[in-house]
């Protein structure tokens, strides 16, 4: 049926996991990285959504001092330094991985400035290292001198977000 509307599946990676997958299928590799590397190894196009890293719905600094989320940790240079490239592909299974995702479940948050809290500044991570080739990259010092100068445009607008200071 996807097929005779142009369109393919995109699944979790549970799913691979079951057999009788279109060979089109892309994966949305949530589970870990390992995941995406049995996504591309199988030929499937692959999305890394690796939640140890970009799930933002996960605690920036030290639970006792955020506000509530989900579970874990995902600080902001560990979402910066995370390389959306899972290691010890091959060339072509290299090229199947498609891109990267951040997810921020919102069923712990009551309000918007409290999902706000939790997206920003990660997301200005999550977005420099999905859109940058990673030998464009000279390091999170770097990055976080840049991050520093957009800042004042999340002031501007009215944005809540985690300072770099934690508070």
């Amino acid at each position: 049926l996807l097929k005779t509307k142009g369109k393919h599946v995109l699944a979790w990676d549970e799913s691979q996991h079951i057999g009788g997958l279109p060979s089109d299928t892309t994966i949305m590799a949530w589970r870990s990285v390992n995941e995406a590397k049995i996504a591309a190894r199988h030929g499937h196009n692959v999305v890394n959504a690796d939640n140890a890293v970009y799930y933002l719905d996960h605690y920036q600094g030290p639970e006792a001092t955020e506000p509530k989320a989900i579970c874990c940790h995902s600080s902001l240079s560990q979402v910066w330094n995370y390389d959306p490239m899972p290691s010890g592909l091959t060339q072509q299974e290299e090229q199947r991985v498609i891109g990267g995702q951040g997810q921020l479940w919102s069923e712990f948050f009551p309000t918007w400035k409290h999902v706000e809290y939790m997206a920003w500044p990660r997301s200005i991570a999550l977005a420099e290292r999905l859109w940058s080739a990673s030998s464009s990259l000279s390091g999170y010092h770097d990055f976080h001198q840049r991050l520093q100068a957009r800042l004042p445009d999340l002031d501007a607008r009215g944005v809540n977000y985690r300072h770099l200071d934690g508070h």
